[in-house]
Parts: C-alpha cells; structure tokens; sequence
C-alpha cells in the first residue's frame, strides 16, 4: 500500500479496535481514520482520490463487519445469563411460610 504513515496508522487503529470489540475506540478510530483519509484526498488526483475512497471505504466495512460479529456475541452472552436468570428463578421454591415465635 502506497499510504502515508500517518494514515496507515489510523487504519491500523480502526482495525484492532474494531477487532477487539471496543465499539467506542472503533468509533473515535473511524473519526480519525476518516480525517487522515481526507487530508491524504487533498493532494491525490481525481483517479487516484477515488481509489483512495474505495480503499477507505472497504477498510470502514470490514470494521462494520466486525463489530457486528462481536455485537452478536454479546447478545449471545446477555441472552445465555437472561435464561441462567430464569432457570434460577423457576427452581427456587417460592415459599409463604411463616415461622412465628
């Protein structure tokens, strides 16, 4: 990739926090992604502007992708303790005894 370094950085960043699930490290990396891919646009031809808004484009979806993976996981997750929850509840006896002295 013929990127500068600093926007190379700023995808790297994107990426492993979107890798890692951390939607709101994935969210100020897109911000920043996005800045460095605008600075980078200002001095590219028309072609070659373009391509670099295709390539940007792809690397924010690939993004996407991954924290839906990891949005999907935690509702897994949250739905796994819901059922633990009403298991729990449906076991416990439920009882209206009352000892008095």
């Amino acid at each position: 990739m013929n990127q500068l370094p600093g926007l190379d950085q700023a995808e790297e960043r994107l990426r492993s926090a979107a890798a890692s699930g951390d939607f709101d490290a994935a969210q100020r990396a897109a911000l920043d992604y996005t800045r460095a891919v605008e600075r980078t646009l200002a001095g590219l031809a028309p072609t070659a502007a373009a391509a670099r808004i295709r390539q940007a484009m792809s690397a924010v979806e690939a993004a996407r992708r991954q924290l839906c993976v990891a949005r999907t996981r935690l509702e897994r997750r949250l739905r796994a303790v819901e059922r633990r929850v009403r298991f729990q509840q449906t076991i416990l006896p439920t009882s209206s005894w009352r000892i008095e002295a």
